[in-house]
């Protein structure tokens, strides 16, 4: 019975540990709640990254979230690599910018009669 349940609570905490931190957190476009997700954030710290962003502007690196008061070399260092600073893009951007596809069949007008 005793092995029964160390395998349940094995398994129960493998589980776990893939649920809580699925994705990488966008730091420059998590919301409070998306934050409080990373280790030792708060509703309070998160609150103060999501402040610094908007006085300072986007994060340029995973780096820059020490310059948040309250995140130190210790919150740093347990979730460097659940961080990511991917630049955000509008939705014009991302049509209105986006380079055409070569590859994609390009439509030719016909040729008019009398021209």
């Amino acid at each position: 019975m005793r092995i029964i349940k160390m395998l349940v609570m094995m398994w129960w905490l493998f589980c776990c540990a893939a649920w809580v931190q699925a994705e990488p957190v966008n730091i420059n476009t998590a919301d409070e709640a998306t934050l409080t997700t990373l280790v030792g954030v708060g509703p309070a710290k998160a609150q103060a990254i999501i402040s610094y962003r908007q006085v300072n502007g986007l994060f340029k690196s995973v780096a820059e979230i020490e310059n948040v008061p309250g995140i130190g070399p210790k919150i740093m260092d347990a979730n460097r690599a659940n961080m990511v600073v991917d630049p955000v893009t509008t939705e014009s951007q991302t049509t209105a910018d986006a380079p055409a596809d070569s590859s994609a069949p390009v439509a030719v007008p016909a040729e008019t009669k009398g021209q």
